[in-house]
């Protein structure tokens, strides 16, 4: 089992194609690809919350919910859009806040979730002071 969750946190940097992220600064790369990587392993973590039950309730809801924005982040990024400072705000605001909630929980899980969203925190603020 940690074998596995190391794998997850140990991803490669390039997730795709180099010609789809060409126009796009080192920063944002590393931001997008751990976009990506929350995308997924808090909708999994969100998935283990449920099955633990009721005390994991807010657990649940908030890993759903960086995980939404986790995607919906990596999309602006992949376009290189306008907006993608307001929603990175807001993408930090609720990893920050789903990050505390994480913390609480000492499973395996949370545990893999608390790595890849405060990399991603720390990636995200990076390609928002280079943008």
């Amino acid at each position: 089992m940690q074998y596995a969750q190391q794998q997850l946190v140990d991803q490669p940097e390039e997730l795709y194609p180099e010609q789809f992220a060409d126009h796009l600064t080192e920063e944002m790369r590393v931001c997008l690809d751990d976009c990506i990587d929350v995308s997924q392993v808090a909708a999994w973590t969100a998935d283990r919350c449920i099955e633990d039950g009721v005390t994991e309730a807010d657990c649940a809801r908030l890993c759903n919910e960086v995980s939404i924005l986790g995607a919906i982040t990596s999309q602006f990024i992949s376009r290189d859009a306008e907006n993608i400072p307001a929603v990175i705000d807001a993408y930090i605001e609720t990893a920050e806040t789903a990050l505390a909630e994480l913390e609480r929980h000492d499973r395996p899980y949370t545990n893999e979730a608390v790595a890849v969203i405060d990399r991603s925190i720390e990636s995200t603020l990076d390609a928002l002071e280079t943008r």
